[in-house]
């Protein structure tokens, strides 16, 4: 049995595809947006700057831009059509944070927003480990509120935490005013 998201996006990607193929006219388009699952995904804003493109007066510029709104959905559909990205070997900013407060890697987690940009930071770092205590907590609650070594340790206790119902790879710990990334 398909669910309603999976159809949703069926829908969105027939649409897409009839866009892409069929006559770029207003009219057409237009008839075209009403049939999209806006309770799903909202309309791509360029789509409505689109319907108005493709009107009889196209010009070079005009064209040009038909050519980007095109290119954008064309990413769109394969964003529809492959929503899960390949894990990387080892975690990255980019595919352990698709947005909001997500933490993924074998699942997804939702974490606080203090775990979220610890998080966002130490894997910015990449390899670059140990790192200066410091410049996490400058990260995670800026320049003018530095907690104290206790609250970053909290934290880096709650993020390890949530880290682990993912089965997240590293574990992060202080040390002597660094930070120490370790195999989990």
């Amino acid at each position: 049995m398909m669910h309603a998201e999976d159809r949703h996006r069926r829908d969105a990607v027939a649409i897409i595809d009839k866009i892409l193929a069929g006559p770029k006219t207003p009219g057409a388009i237009n008839d075209l947006l009403a049939a999209w699952p806006i309770h799903v995904l909202s309309v791509p804003p360029y789509l409505n700057v689109f319907r108005y493109l493709t009107g009889p007066y196209r010009d070079a510029n005009k064209a040009k831009l038909v050519r980007q709104v095109e290119a954008e959905l064309t990413g769109l559909r394969e964003t529809l059509t492959d929503p899960e990205p390949t894990r990387p070997e080892k975690p990255t900013a980019d595919y352990c944070l698709p947005g909001g407060l997500t933490a993924r890697w074998e699942g997804e987690v939702e974490l606080s927003p203090v775990s979220q940009r610890a998080l966002d930071f130490l894997l910015s770092r990449g390899n670059d480990f140990p790192c200066p205590a410091d410049e996490l907590a400058t990260a995670v609650w800026g320049e003018n509120s530095i907690p104290s070594s206790r609250k970053l340790s909290n934290a880096i206790s709650r993020l390890n935490d949530s880290l682990e119902e993912i089965e997240f790879p590293y574990r992060y710990r202080t040390r002597n005013s660094q930070v120490i990334r370790r195999p989990r």
